[in-house]
């Protein structure tokens, strides 16, 4: 009976260090553990509003409160926001400005 314990034991043991060596596991608790600010989500719903899927960005870099941010997403397409003026520019991997809007506020 002990060796039968054991065994389990054992093989619950053996079984949990391989899911905690895991890079998929690592990467899930990596993703899970990113703290999304206020200002972060301001700029993904900016970003919504604009069609550009917050799902497809792979970078965003918020400057404090001021409203502006830049973003990069999986198309490898930077750009740069500014949600008090309501203005959005973006270039691609070659310097061409794919996109561009700027209005007001009101």
């Amino acid at each position: 009976m002990k060796k039968k314990s054991f065994a389990i034991v054992s093989i619950f043991a053996i079984s949990a260090v391989a899911f905690a060596a895991s890079p998929l596991v690592e990467e899930y608790k990596r993703r899970k553990s990113v703290v999304h600010t206020q200002q972060m989500k301001d700029a993904y719903d900016f970003l919504k509003s604009f069609d550009r899927a917050p799902e497809d960005i792979v970078e965003l870099e918020v400057f404090g409160r001021t409203g502006k941010f830049v973003a990069k997403n999986k198309s490898n397409e930077i750009c740069f926001g500014d949600i008090l003026t309501a203005s959005i520019e973006c270039y691609n991997a070659i310097g061409y400005r794919t996109f561009f809007e700027a209005g007001d506020s009101d």
